[in-house]
Formats: structure tokens, sequence, C-alpha cells
């Protein structure tokens, strides 16, 4: 039987783990240079810019500070502070997972068209994750070890049960939300395409990635092998957290409409309004707009003049359009 104590064994384990934090950066680095193009048209204006795109733009690049101290730290010889070391490699790993969590949250509040019961749920357990990452963040501990002379993190067990059982049950009623507000939409439970469809897809299908990327450390965490076991899968478990969530977010955003006439549009926006589930489309060099009514569960496509306060126009049917949103 393995002796998972023994300072060998520990020591292959975390020669392992050097090198699955090495292939994470890789992934990391692939990441961020194959999805860039999204970024540089929303900040030379080619997307419309929205608030919710700072979230996302924080997400994906706070992954590359972690990576760098936390390869620093462990491929380096030179002595360091082995406490600042750590809070530094947590802090912009949970920060990460933050704003991962943020935008899924995003995306349930959209489908819910701003339901304060869900909206309310969702953001609870939001604040909960954030709570949860502080304490793991400020009581995470790393000792100088005696055979390599590298920083390694100690006590994972009773650093990082806390921090997985909470954002797994937070995934896990998080996943249920989506399904519920996707399940209230008829054209969503059909083939036929449609934006709500890619939600159904899409959006199910990444926050599944994100729930399921925990289980494996979440396992590792509660059998406490050994440190170096316990924190094996914990960076591929963030990495993929913050890439399945700005997948959410730019599929909604990248989303060609079946909906409006012609081909090219991109979905802009969205935006709750009530009674009404709103996405503004770019065509061309024509504004449209598509109206999803949960009254009698029907889509409309409305063509917008050039100027948003002058209306929407479908037939005789004028509906004012401030901001993005109906009045």
């Amino acid at each position: 039987m393995t002796n998972w104590q023994d300072p060998a064994r520990i020591a292959a384990d975390y020669l392992v783990l050097i090198k699955l934090v090495h292939v994470s950066f890789g992934i990391v680095i692939w990441e961020l240079v194959i999805n860039l193009q999204f970024d540089i048209s929303v900040l030379t204006g080619k997307r419309k810019f929205r608030w919710t795109f700072l979230i996302y733009l924080a997400c994906r690049w706070s992954l590359l500070p972690r990576m760098a101290v936390m390869l620093f730290g462990l491929d380096s010889r030179q002595k360091m502070n082995c406490k600042g070391w750590v809070v530094s490699v947590f802090s912009f790993g949970y920060l990460s997972a933050i704003l991962a969590s943020a935008l899924i949250v995003l995306r349930i509040a959209a489908i819910w068209e701003c339901n304060k019961f869900a909206v309310g749920l969702a953001s609870s357990l939001w604040l909960a994750t954030v709570g949860t990452c502080l304490h793991s963040a400020i009581s995470v501990r790393s000792v100088r070890s005696p055979l390599s002379g590298l920083c390694v993190i100690v006590h994972v067990h009773q650093t990082l049960t806390a921090f997985f059982f909470v954002t797994l049950i937070t995934d896990v009623v998080l996943l249920v939300l989506m399904l519920g507000g996707l399940l209230r939409w008829t054209s969503a439970r059909h083939a036929g395409g449609g934006i709500l469809r890619l939600l159904y897809n899409q959006g199910l299908a990444w926050l599944a990635i994100v729930s399921l990327a925990k289980i494996p450390p979440a396992v590792f965490v509660i059998l406490d092998l050994n440190d170096a076991m316990s924190a094996i899968f914990l960076v591929s478990a963030l990495v993929a957290m913050s890439i399945g969530a700005s997948h959410l977010h730019r599929s909604l955003a990248e989303y060609p409409s079946s909906n409006a006439p012609g081909a090219g549009g991109t979905v802009s926006g969205l935006t709750c309004t009530g009674g009404r589930f709103v996405f503004a489309h770019g065509i061309g060099g024509e504004q449209l707009v598509s109206v999803h009514d949960t009254g009698d569960e029907q889509s409309t496509v409305y063509a917008m003049d050039s100027h948003p306060m002058h209306g929407l126009r479908n037939g005789d049917d004028v509906m004012k359009f401030r901001d993005g949103s109906l009045a």
C-alpha cells in the first residue's frame, strides 16, 4: 500500500503538481491569444461597449498574473516570503473565480428577466462564494521545503474544504436556476434555433463544465492523501471555471441572430424590461431589436432608426426605445 505521507512520495507528487501548473499556464496563454480579437474589437469600438465587459475582461486576464506568480515561486530557487507568495497566488486565483461566478449570475439574471427571487438567490450564493474565497486566501499557509528549498502549500485540506463545499453547492443551484429559467421559454424547449436555443445549449453546457471541473479537486481535498495531492487539480479547476464563464459571455455577444432578416447580425446586448426580453442587433449598418414577449411567448424583430431615440417601427406600431430598453 502506498504511503502518501512518505517524504519521497510527497516530493514526487509536488513534481507532478508543478508539471500540471505548467500545462495549465500554456492553456491560459492559448485561450487568451485565440480570443484576443474579441477583446480588441470591444476596446477599439468595433463592438458596443457594455459594463459587463469589464467583469469579463478582468475574469480572463486575472489568470495571467496568478499563473505567473505561482510559476515564479515553484520554479525559482531564490528565497522569498512564502506567506506573501501563497496569499498572492490564492488572491489572484480567487479573484478570477469570483468574477467567473459573477458572469454566470448575470446570465441567470438575463434568463429570468431580472426576477427578484432568482436574482436574489443567485446573488446570495455569489456573496457566500466571495466570503469563502476571502477566508481561504487569508488562512492559506506555505512553508519552505527543507528538501527542495521551494515554498510549498500546507494544510490544504483545512484551507480548501469549505471553498469546494460552498462553490459546488453554488454551481448546482445556479445550474438548476438556469435550467428552470430556460424551461419557462417555449422556444428553448423546441428545436428551431434562436438565441434562447443558444442559451439552452451553450449556457448549460459551459456551466456544467465549470461544475464538473471542481469535482476531481474536491475529491482529493476530502481524501487528504497529502498536501500535494490535495492541491493537484486546484489550478486546472480555476482555469476551467474562468474559461467556461468567459465563453458564456462571448457566446451571447457573438451569436448570429437567426430571427433577424439578412445575415451577419450580432447580438450586442440584452436587457430585462418587465414582460419583454430584448436583444439589440447590428446587421450591416441597420440597427434591429428582437423583442420576446413573455405573455404570448412570441418573438418579433423591429427595425430601429439610426438614432435610438427615434423609436422602433413594425408597420404602424411604434414603441419608445431608451438606453437599450423598451419604455
